[in-house]
């Protein structure tokens, strides 16, 4: 017969050799794959051991399927990759409007730039790109430290203050009139620029998240790494290296991006609670 996810519970449980329709399941599951490697990351009692797995894999194994029951299309494609595959596409979409601005829209003093300065940026948003996606995308059956979680958005965001404040000033000299008139229309536009260009990571991070986006820390973390691909493409793409400009129209993205989620989660509970439908909805 055909084997099935109930049938990897019941080996998880049983500890037995598995068959071959075993082995051609496991190749194209990626739950059961995962699910495979559960009892080598929970050390248990030699007593309790085989109560305590058994619960924690039938746990797993229900609230997984339940999900899995409610997904369709393009959503329950992407939960269903493998963890190093989703890392990999959400790092891939992370950084791919830097090296959009590196390709097509290149900052004009680039060749100017100091190359240490460059390449030590690039080094530390590369660095907490690929960490931070490895956080917020861990499997299931490894619990998220609340304080790792944490640490890490709060990383993300200071990083990009860190480096405004760090950062050579470039600019030609303009006189007092023109940066009074031009300042926040430019730190605006950067601002405006360097958000539209994170959201489509930040949407895929959601996307992708198997517990359905839940928890502040997650999608703290997420905005937090949406400011760091804002602002690893406007580093490539804006030659105003002045101070205010960069803490203003630079650094703030992450922020922004944290307000425009925290609005829509306030809008999608209002709106959740007027629905008729809702247990707190359509009272006169």
């Amino acid at each position: 017969m055909n084997w099935t996810c109930d049938e990897t519970r019941r080996h998880l449980l049983r500890q037995d050799n598995l068959s071959e329709a075993a082995l051609e399941h496991l190749a194209q599951c990626a739950v059961c794959q995962e699910m495979m490697e559960l009892p080598t990351a929970i050390e248990l009692e030699p007593s309790t051991s085989e109560s305590v797995g058994a619960i924690d894999v039938a746990t797993l194994l229900s609230q997984t399927q339940l999900q899995l029951s409610r997904e369709r299309g393009l959503l329950a494609w992407l939960r269903s990759r493998k963890t190093p595959v989703r890392v990999a596409l959400g790092v891939s979409v992370a950084l791919l409007p830097a090296a959009a601005q590196l390709a097509f829209s290149r900052r004009r003093d680039l060749g100017d730039y100091p190359l240490p300065w460059l390449l030590l940026a690039v080094a530390v948003y590369l660095a907490i790109v690929v960490f931070a996606t490895k956080s917020v995308l861990a499997p299931l059956f490894r619990p998220k430290s609340s304080l790792a979680l944490a640490s890490t958005a709060a990383l993300a965001f200071s990083l990009p203050f860190i480096l405004a404040a760090l950062a050579p000033i470039h600019a030609q000299p303009a006189s007092h009139v023109e940066i009074q008139h031009s300042f926040l229309h430019h730190a605006a536009a950067c601002l405006r620029y360097g958000t539209l260009l994170s959201f489509p990571a930040v949407l895929l991070f959601v996307a992708m998240d198997r517990q359905v986006a839940r928890g502040r820390l997650f999608l703290i973390l997420t905005a937090s790494i949406g400011g760091i691909v804002g602002n690893f493409a406007l580093l490539l793409h804006c030659p105003n290296g002045r101070l205010a400009h960069q803490l203003l129209g630079h650094a703030t993205v992450g922020l922004v991006l944290l307000i425009c989620i925290g609005a829509a989660i306030v809008f999608a509970r209002v709106r959740a609670r007027n629905t008729p439908d809702s247990p707190h909805g359509g009272r006169s």
